[in-house]
């Protein structure tokens, strides 16, 4: 069973199964075991409770790490990690910066996902193929929508299907805004 626990490291997730929480222990010197690395995920992003909503946060604050995700991805192809205080310098004060580097990052996994799929030879290329050039020709709409979109938290260690919020509704929107 794998389980999606989101890391906020810019638009990457962190896919941990039995392989990952090894790969995370080893990153933290080897000395933690499966409940502390789960506690330490949660006491460095302060996710919400799993299955409750996320909140909406503000559309300018969305574009304003969409636009640094972007920067930082032409500046550290390879991937960087971003930490909690540089996203609070980026969001407006008074932010709700967790709620909104969550929202962008299940965008970056929606992203990084149908990129991927979109090029390979599964059933269903043809449709990732046309949501590429929608997610990537309308950053306006796609940070409007982001924004406000029904998400709901994903848990630390909970296992979790799909994304946390309606794929159909959310490329619905986009295709509305744009």
């Amino acid at each position: 069973m794998v389980t999606l626990v989101t890391s906020f490291a810019g638009l990457v997730a962190l896919t941990v199964s039995d392989h990952g929480v090894s790969n995370m222990r080893e990153y933290r010197g080897g000395a933690m075991n499966e409940a502390e690395t789960r506690e330490f995920i949660t006491r460095q992003f302060g996710f919400g409770t799993a299955g409750t909503p996320v909140p909406e946060v503000d559309p300018a604050d969305t574009r304003a790490i969409y636009d640094y995700q972007r920067k930082l991805l032409k500046d550290c192809p390879s991937g960087c990690f971003t930490g909690m205080e540089i996203y609070k310098q980026i969001c407006k004060p008074g932010s709700d910066v967790m709620a909104t580097v969550y929202r962008m990052q299940q965008f970056g996994v929606l992203k990084m996902v149908v990129s991927q799929l979109s090029e390979s030879a599964h059933e269903s290329a043809d449709e990732f193929k046309r949501i590429v050039p929608l997610l990537d020709e309308h950053p306006d709409a796609v940070c409007r929508v982001t924004a406000t979109l029904p998400m709901e938290w994903i848990g630390v260690g909970v296992p979790h299907r799909g994304l946390p919020f309606d794929l159909d509704e959310y490329l619905r929107r986009i295709e509305e805004d744009a």
